[in-house]
């Protein structure tokens, strides 16, 4: 089997939600965002179960969000391995810019 993935709805979900806005339009303190994504084998294009996404944030592209003791955590990189249905899942991240790699 080719372990070459294909990231499905990656463009879509890289920011689910880019800056959700309070009352006044202006953007909340706390914002957060989730992404989920799905890993296919380029060849037969079936889920592939096992593979692991690493997330690492761009350095210039995390949005401060003014929670004390995040600095560190959002300088980490975070992984996830896809489920047997191909499926991965960030929650609770820094509205910003991520790099996203799947080996």
């Amino acid at each position: 089997m080719n372990r070459h993935p294909l990231i499905l709805a990656l463009a879509s979900a890289l920011l689910l939600a880019l800056a959700p806005l309070g009352v006044n339009g202006q953007q909340t303190e706390n914002t957060k965002a989730g992404l989920r994504g799905v890993v296919i084998d380029s060849e037969s294009a079936l889920p592939l179960e096992g593979a692991i996404v690493t997330l690492d944030p761009s350095p210039a592209g995390i949005v401060a969000s003014g929670e004390p003791g995040l600095s560190g955590f959002l300088n980490s990189a975070r992984q996830a391995a896809t489920g047997e249905d191909g499926v991965y899942r960030f929650d609770g991240l820094a509205i910003g810019k991520y790099q996203l790699r799947v080996v």
